[in-house]
């Protein structure tokens, strides 16, 4: 009995730490897909006042930021991206507008030093490209 006891034992070591490791990766994936959700809607609530071209390229940057930030839990942990998930519904929740996707940006850049590096390094192409064609697209 106290055999079965160790082995028993042995075997929930075992199996614990890899649950545990599985359970965190089932609920960061489904952290990250609510978040793509989140910023993917973005998409379809273009406000009137703005191109069609300018919106189309400001959310593409917008997911493409997302989903190269929070990639993993090295790169975003779980607890920042249920924050950022958090904020970005009340913040996405009303009306939108280009300055909505800025915040997008910032708040990616909040979520830790990935994001930070990534905001440093991409945001300031997204935002020449993007209001570069806001202008264009106005005087056309």
């Amino acid at each position: 009995m106290l055999l079965v006891a160790f082995a028993l034992i042995g075997v929930l070591a075992f199996v614990a730490p890899v649950g545990f490791r599985f359970w965190r990766l089932v609920s960061y994936a489904r952290q990250q897909r609510i978040g793509a959700e989140l910023i993917g809607s973005l998409n379809e609530r273009r406000p009137e006042s703005v191109p069609t071209k300018t919106w189309d390229d400001a959310t593409g940057w917008a997911i493409t930021a997302y989903h190269n930030v929070c990639f993993s839990e090295t790169h975003v942990t779980f607890d920042e991206l249920v924050r950022f998930n958090h904020d970005a519904k009340m913040k996405l929740a009303g009306n939108v507008h280009l300055i909505s996707i800025d915040w997008v940006w910032e708040r990616l850049a909040e979520t830790g030093p990935h994001g930070q590096r990534y905001f440093e390094k991409f945001e300031p192409e997204y935002r020449s490209l993007v209001y570069a064609l806001q202008s264009k697209d106005s005087t056309q």
